[in-house]
């Protein structure tokens, strides 16, 4: 009787091992999702805080200078080269979360196409290699210069 009941206590032992651990794994699973959508949720909201400040500064003049292919002043030249130092902080945060798996590959090409959109401008081309480029990995930064103007051509030629 004493032999039954020891096997059936493994066996009741063994079950509850075998539940916790499914339990743990969908723990694991629901919190990686919840760190996944709060990266996510983070990068948006820093890049709308960042983009508001930059509204009510002198960026969008300056832009519209750019758009319309005028010379940028020295102080016009270092506020679009302080704005891009951060485009370019935001983005490699997407790439590095992207490199980790903290977010889904889908998301970051999205959130890294909008960085890549500044990125194929010959202003910021010129920013890029005088002054963002330090600081920044070597692999983000052959990213980045795989997108800027030229990069694609100077692909396809060789």
């Amino acid at each position: 009787m004493l032999d039954v009941l020891g096997n059936l206590g493994d066996f009741i032992g063994g079950l509850a091992v075998v539940v916790t651990l499914i339990y743990l794994a969908l723990q694991i699973r629901q919190n990686t999702a919840t760190t996944r959508v709060q990266t996510v949720q983070h990068l948006l909201s820093s890049d709308t805080a960042s983009t508001d400040s930059q509204l009510a500064g002198p960026l969008p003049e300056i832009l519209a200078k750019l758009d319309a292919g005028e010379r940028l002043t020295p102080t016009e030249a270092s506020a679009y080269t302080t704005f891009m130092r951060g485009r370019a902080t935001d983005a490699w945060q997407v790439f590095y979360q992207r490199q980790n798996g903290m977010i889904e590959e889908e998301v970051a090409n999205a959130l890294l196409e909008r960085f890549a959109y500044f990125a194929r401008t010959a202003l910021f081309g010129v920013v890029w290699h005088r002054n963002l480029k330090t600081g920044f990995p070597a692999e983000f930064q052959k990213y980045v210069e795989s997108h800027l103007i030229g990069a694609g051509e100077q692909e396809s030629s060789s």
